[in-house]
């Protein structure tokens, strides 16, 4: 029994070792461009699979009906799904969903979050937690994106071309946008942005990155900061309607010998 725990551990600390390696080479990458990054994992973040295809709440079926359960009956804010970002199998399932949160009253503070929503083995939905991406309340911050979020040639144009000035000269990371978050209007505009970004130099998988550029009054481009969006993450304690959630549920396993 001894044995195979050993042999277990060797081969974790393995993969950690190559792990670590890829966020390092990665990081290293993106700082010798001059960017304001935060450190990188692998692709499975604390388990998290990245999502790397669709992510329309449409082309997701169980994170869709886990969304559907948890916000019913929700009342004096709406949350409107934006992006299933990512899975994570524990005892059940768990979910990441960008939404973008309106309160009823019109003077309070719209916001961007990612909602944590899991699924157990018999279908129970519960609400576990959030990670604020964008608050307007606070001081000089970003504004919630009130219309499309789908950034491309024909999509958010300005910020789609303000984005390819940015990262034209990059050499080493591969960026893929996918959403455009929100604006602040400082220094001319600012759009912040989420991307799929990776190493280019390796095999790396892609993770969620936040991305900010920049748009002088004179119409020039540059990349002000990334950082990364490992899922996972909240802004707290988790929150759960009742406290029957076990620590198995998270895929927590007290193993005794």
């Amino acid at each position: 029994m001894k044995r195979t725990i050993r042999s277990a551990a060797a081969v974790m600390a393995a993969v950690m070792a190559m792990s670590c390696a890829s966020a390092t080479a990665f990081a290293d990458s993106a700082k010798a461009n001059g960017f304001v990054i935060a450190d990188m994992t692998n692709d499975i973040q604390g388990g998290w699979n990245i999502n790397t295809s669709s992510t329309a709440m449409s082309k997701n079926a169980k994170a869709k009906a886990a969304f559907e359960k948890v916000t019913e009956n929700i009342n004096g804010v709406t949350y409107e799904p934006i992006a299933v970002l990512g899975t994570q199998v524990v005892s059940g399932s768990n979910y990441a969903v960008l939404c973008r949160k309106t309160p009823s009253n019109p003077s309070a503070a719209s916001q961007v979050v990612v909602m944590y929503i899991y699924v157990s083995l018999d279908g129970n939905a519960k609400l576990t937690g959030f990670k604020t991406v964008i608050d307007e309340s606070e001081k000089n911050g970003y504004i919630v994106n009130t219309g499309k979020f789908a950034i491309s040639n024909r999509k958010n144009r300005t910020v789609y071309n303000t984005y390819r000035k940015a990262v034209k000269d990059v050499n080493g990371v591969t960026y893929k946008p996918v959403l455009y978050m929100g604006k602040r209007k400082e220094s001319g505009s600012n759009y912040m942005l989420l991307c799929r970004t990776k190493d280019a130099s390796s095999d790396a998988s892609y993770q969620w990155s936040i991305v900010t550029v920049n748009r002088s009054a004179s119409g020039k481009a540059k990349l002000t900061a990334t950082k990364t969006l490992a899922l996972g993450e909240t802004d707290g304690d988790n929150y759960s309607d009742d406290s029957d959630i076990s620590a198995a549920d998270f895929g927590i396993v007290d193993i005794k010998m």
